[in-house]
């Protein structure tokens, strides 16, 4: 991690799913740290309005920002290709946001085959061409996807909130206004039928968890639904095999799904009737 960013990331020896997260705000030198556990992309988040930040899967780690403005302050992305022939400045703007979106584990001002990898995951989301380099095209989008690196503050109250990005195409974690674990998503096309009848949209707004069912079909399509977990009339979390083996080809019929059945499951397991879910774009 270079000077420029403006966060350190210290990883350490915790196992995943050790207990969520901590909150620990630092009297000292104008410090707020956060300790985040838990795996898959995970992030965390001091207060709202703070970029995020995200932990390395398979560990966890405490993010460390400073309160005062400068160190706050992202290096800026400008709306042009960036490769690894580009600078140490550029290479961390642009890993900063695929971090911010989901797509990479840990921002870094050093360009390796992840970043390729984090840039085809980002373009394969927005409908690019899945080349995996950074051309002007996939960087602007990703300056307008990534914005500013914050999320919904309806996400960031007390308690459990599951908050579906609908433009980023990730479900977040969120416990006490700390993310814990990012997961790839899928969602309904947005021209689907309000009232859940063939291809519907998956509707913005706060719902709660409802019912919950391990081994789910589904009653309209036949569909297998692995790790079901209702939220809004027909609509609800659930693996599909179809999106992960063929990505983002095409949407969901209407359901939030998940590509990884780890994530599938792990959601299910730790999110309780009642939970609310947070869907934006």
């Amino acid at each position: 991690m270079t000077e420029r960013l403006s966060f350190i990331v210290h990883v350490s020896n915790l196992k995943p799913r050790h207990p969520a997260a901590i909150i620990a705000f630092g009297a000292m030198l104008g410090i707020v740290g956060l300790s985040v556990a838990e795996t898959s992309p995970a992030w965390g988040t001091a207060e709202q309005g703070a970029p995020l930040s995200q932990v390395v899967t398979e560990t966890a780690a405490r993010l460390v920002v400073s309160t005062t403005p400068a160190a706050q302050t992202v290096s800026p992305l400008p709306a042009e290709a960036v490769s690894e022939t580009s600078s140490s400045e550029l290479i961390a703007a642009l890993t900063t946001r695929l971090q911010w979106v989901g797509s990479l584990d840990s921002a870094t001002s050093e360009w390796s085959p992840a970043i390729n990898a984090a840039v085809k995951n980002f373009q394969e989301k927005q409908g690019l061409k899945k080349s995996g380099t950074a051309d002007a095209t996939t960087v602007t989008a990703l300056i307008k996807v990534a914005g500013d690196g914050t999320i919904d503050p309806r996400c960031l109250q007390a308690g459990v909130r599951l908050c579906v990005d609908k433009s980023q195409k990730v479900t977040r974690y969120v416990k006490d206004g700390v993310v814990l674990r990012v997961m790839d998503t899928n969602i309904g096309p947005e021209k689907g039928d309000k009232n859940f009848k063939r291809y519907s949209s998956t509707r913005e707004g706060v719902s709660k968890i409802g019912g919950k069912q391990v081994h789910s079909v589904s009653t309209l399509y036949g569909y297998s639904m692995p790790y079901w977990m209702q939220f809004d009339g027909g609509i609800g979390f659930h693996f599909s095999k179809y999106f992960s083996q063929t990505g983002y080809k095409d949407t969901s019929m209407g359901c939030t799904t998940l590509r990884s059945k780890a994530d599938a499951k792990w959601l299910y397991k730790n999110t309780p009737k009642g939970t609310k879910v947070v869907v934006y774009s």
